[in-house]
């Protein structure tokens, strides 16, 4: 779902997200095999910014700056996420 180089990710061609803010639900659809993810707000923002322009350190610290969350646990949490998806 993600590629990468040197820490900078982006979000792969093949992956449509979509969100309704009325209700508060994100997706993220893969186009290729028709898999469909649930997404929460933070999770879709993260893969929202994985624009291939900015490093993963950079996106930490703007969603820092965004969400009012424990940096530590938020690098863990992010960390859990990339490896999940990454290709």
């Amino acid at each position: 779902m993600l590629e990468t180089t040197k820490s900078i990710y982006c979000l792969s061609p093949n992956i449509a997200l979509r969100k309704v803010d009325d209700l508060n639900k994100y997706w993220a659809f893969n186009l290729v095999d028709g898999s469909q993810y649930e997404l929460n707000t933070t999770s879709y923002w993260l893969l929202e910014n994985f624009d291939g322009k900015n490093s993963l350190n950079v996106i930490i610290g703007e969603f820092l700056n965004v969400f009012e969350v424990e940096e530590l646990q938020y690098r863990a949490d992010i960390m859990e996420i990339v490896g999940e998806f990454i290709n």
